[in-house]
């Protein structure tokens, strides 16, 4: 059995619609705080159960006969989350859980300049050290995180974004959860830590002109205040933890903490990472 957390998210659904096609719908648990968030998924034949990370007794029960737990990183102030993290670390060593796969990101070091760079390399730790058997997954920043600034652009010919000057390689949820879906479902990564990155490294300017060649208009990139977006994200009711966050990992950004390129998409899923281009194709022209 797989148990999956956060199963509601993004990442979370992007791979739970991978492993229904791969047909594994009856040998995976989705789990949530919610579980009526997951009604669609139990129609279509996955386990669900309750699993809060501040209920100790939900989280035993929803591991209960689990043999793969993937983890998924969660949304809370750093002390809370990385807490949140070991509790569940904790449950699975419980329950007798063979493997934890682990969402941590790229860069957990202490000199990124992310401020969540800390939630993932304490995380790490915990689970090295907690005598289960683990895969580490570091995702680079999704290419959907550009999604808002690439349809501004569409319309106004800008693509202005805090940090444009640092290269990214932006990964796409399709590589990611195809690439977390072959960690789980096959042997030999016991104790493996991977880098889910994009294909290429781009800064605003690159991406910009991949942007204008697809819309076949220019289009200008732009460094944009950071100080601006933090208005714009509290304007929005991000809470205060999120602001710091996100203004943190464009910093880091900037300078050039994402940029590496690595061929795990490719050794993991047998087939090179989406194309920047092909990605902004997906998203202007769906």
């Amino acid at each position: 059995m797989i148990a999956i957390t956060a199963g509601t998210g993004n990442l979370g659904q992007a791979i739970v619609e991978r492993l229904g096609d791969c047909g594994l719908i009856g040998q995976v648990r989705l789990t949530a705080r919610d579980p009526k968030r997951l009604r669609a998924a139990a129609e279509e034949g996955f386990q669900v159960a309750k699993a809060d990370y501040t209920d100790i007794g939900s989280l035993d029960q929803a591991l209960q006969g689990v043999e793969v737990l993937l983890l998924i990183s969660g949304t809370a102030p750093n002390e809370i989350r990385i807490q949140q993290h070991k509790s569940v670390i904790d449950a699975a060593k419980r329950n007798g859980v063979s493997r934890i796969v682990y969402t941590s990101f790229i860069n957990p070091s202490t000199r990124s300049r992310s401020i969540w760079a800390a939630i993932h390399r304490e995380t790490e730790t915990y689970l090295r050290q907690s005598g289960v058997k683990f895969t580490i997954v570091r995702n680079n920043q999704y290419a959907s995180n550009l999604d808002q600034f690439l349809l501004r652009a569409q319309d106004s010919g800008i693509f202005a974004i805090p940090g444009a000057k640092g290269r990214v390689a932006y990964v796409s949820h399709r590589d990611v959860a195809a690439a977390i879906c072959s960690v789980l479902t096959t042997a030999g990564h016991d104790n493996r830590i991977y880098q889910l990155t994009g294909a290429e490294a781009l800064n605003g300017l690159e991406i910009a002109e991949i942007l204008g060649g697809v819309l076949g208009r220019p289009v200008r990139a732009m460094d944009a205040s950071p100080d601006e977006f933090a208005a714009s994200f509290r304007e929005a009711g991000f809470p205060e933890f999120m602001v710091e966050g996100l203004l943190s990992i464009y910093a880091a950004s900037g300078a050039g903490e994402y940029q590496s390129v690595s061929p795990d998409v490719g050794l993991l899923t047998g087939r090179r990472a989406e194309s920047m281009r092909t990605y902004i194709q997906r998203l202007v022209w769906p």
